[in-house]
């Protein structure tokens, strides 16, 4: 005899009862109340910020790294397909120095110098003020643009015209095709 006791299962009716009111709520979302909306949009822009400048200042690192003869990788596993949520985050980062010949030493060496020329140049017509301001209205803009799109009542839209205009676009045009008389207009008459 086989005996298969799976104990109890609570924790499995919870969780499944978690994740369908996640998904009625979420599909419910028109109907929440305006703050939660805006919350919520407030939470999408800043993560997706964080996000981004995680990743640009990875490669920016990552480059100047790079041109010193070093591969350094601020959380490599970021964008490993094979790596869950958690691990993605394993190890914080990872360092390894290149053993480059001189070929691969005089490419380093040229990107440095087209990097620092391109830079040399942007500082010429943008300063650090310019670039810091630029981000910082671009996310207020972003904020707003959100803010009022989420606060802003449904429009209106028939899609198709009422009985009214109809009948008065109907009247109108038997006005340009027929006399006063109600006698159809010639050919010379209606040009």
């Amino acid at each position: 005899y086989i005996v298969r006791w799976e104990g109890s299962k609570t924790m499995s009716h919870l969780i499944l009862a978690g994740i369908i009111l996640a998904v009625l709520a979420m599909v419910m979302f028109p109907a929440w109340p305006l703050g939660a909306k805006i919350g919520v949009w407030y939470l999408s822009v800043f993560l997706l910020t964080f996000l981004f400048v995680l990743i640009i200042g990875r490669l920016v690192l990552f480059l100047c790294l790079w041109f010193m003869g070093g591969d350094f990788w601020l959380l490599p596993n970021l964008f490993a397909e094979e790596c869950g949520f958690v691990d993605s985050f394993i190890p914080l980062y990872s360092w390894e120095y290149r053993k480059d010949d001189w070929s691969m030493v005089l490419v380093r060496i040229a990107c440095f110098g087209i990097a620092a020329v391109g830079l040399y140049q942007l500082s010429l017509t943008h300063s650090v003020e310019d670039v810091r301001n630029f981000a910082r209205d671009s996310f207020v803009d972003i904020l707003e643009w959100g803010e009022k799109k989420l606060s802003a009542l449904p429009e209106a839209k028939q899609r198709y015209p009422s009985l009214e205009a109809v009948q008065n676009m109907t009247h109108h045009e038997e006005d340009e095709t027929h006399n006063a008389d109600g006698s159809p207009k010639s050919a010379a008459e209606v040009v």
